[in-house]
């Protein structure tokens, strides 16, 4: 194990440490930082933040298996991502049952915080696309995270620091992230597309009523824009149109429903919202290539991987 490495695992054993002084009940608790909460669940059920508006979601401890409509990805300790308009609204803790509890941090950043640091920056320091970035590159900009991430939670033990560390760190933190892996994707997404916090503010209430019955004109109504005006916005920002999203996010749904609490594929697509049977496993196969007894035989045996 070479050095670098070493001294990341230390920085997260601290910061566990840390995490777990601080908090002993499950659950999403605030910290002295309105900004920053910590996230702690002996589940297998792991309830993803959605405020409505960015933020980063760091592991701390354990992983997380996260189902989008691309199949299902792995957060593990020492890694995190930054949220994309599409995060589904919960993830799976595998070893719920056989280990320590999940622990994990998130920061939530407003648009204003994350224009304002790169107009403080333009010109002085390029945001690389991460597509060149080398492997070294990228775990000394994670380990850059960790250590703010450490320097946030150190200020519950200096109060009176908070009114000026706070801010600071804050934007450190921005910093750190759009010049790592995810910064190419986050600057984009937040120069091309304008009005974004009324795109996530509809993008939340679709992840909490996609079981249920509405119209892109409900939606567009939200944000006071015409039908086609907020499609073509929500299509920029998402990558596909406010109903696909929510056909997705059903889809997402049965199948976590099928692979974690062993629904039946009648009952997961009744839960997800869907009236027809046969409409849903005509999706799911179009979603996932599979139907959803020949999808979720194969999920079973990636996960025990």
């Amino acid at each position: 194990m070479n050095s670098r490495v070493t001294d990341m695992n230390n920085l997260l054993a601290r910061i566990e440490a840390s995490v777990e002084a601080l908090v002993s009940k499950n659950g999403e608790a605030e910290t002295i930082l309105p900004y920053m909460h910590i996230h702690r669940f002996n589940t297998m059920h792991i309830p993803v933040p959605d405020p409505g508006e960015p933020f980063l979601y760091m592991v701390i401890r354990g992983r997380l298996l996260l189902f989008n409509a691309n199949g299902i990805s792995e957060c593990r300790q020492g890694q995190y991502f930054i949220s994309p308009v599409d995060v589904p609204s919960s993830g799976v803790f595998p070893e719920a049952k056989e280990s320590k509890p999940f622990l994990a941090l998130s920061v939530n950043f407003s648009l204003a915080d994350i224009i304002g640091v790169i107009l403080d920056t333009e010109g002085d320091t390029p945001f690389e696309s991460s597509a060149g970035k080398k492997n070294h590159d990228d775990i000394e900009n994670t380990e850059y995270l960790l250590s703010i991430l450490e320097r946030m939670l150190s200020l519950s033990s200096h109060p009176s620091r908070v009114g000026f560390m706070g801010n600071h760190l804050k934007r450190e933190l921005m910093f750190a992230i759009l010049t790592g892996r995810f910064g190419d994707a986050l600057l984009k997404g937040v120069m091309n597309i304008q009005n974004a916090g009324d795109i996530y503010q509809v993008n939340s209430w679709i992840k909490q009523n996609f079981r249920d019955v509405f119209s892109v004109q409900e939606l567009a109504d939200k944000t006071r824009m015409s039908v086609s005006r907020f499609h073509q916005k929500f299509k920029t920002a998402v990558g596909m149109g406010p109903l696909q999203c929510q056909k997705q996010l059903r889809l997402s749904e049965a199948r976590r429903l099928m692979l974690v609490q062993d629904l039946s594929v009648t009952e997961a697509g009744m839960e997800v919202g869907y009236e027809s049977l046969s409409q849903f496993i005509r999706d799911y196969r179009r979603q996932f290539g599979l139907t959803p007894l020949k999808d979720i035989q194969q999920l079973r045996s990636a996960t025990k991987k």
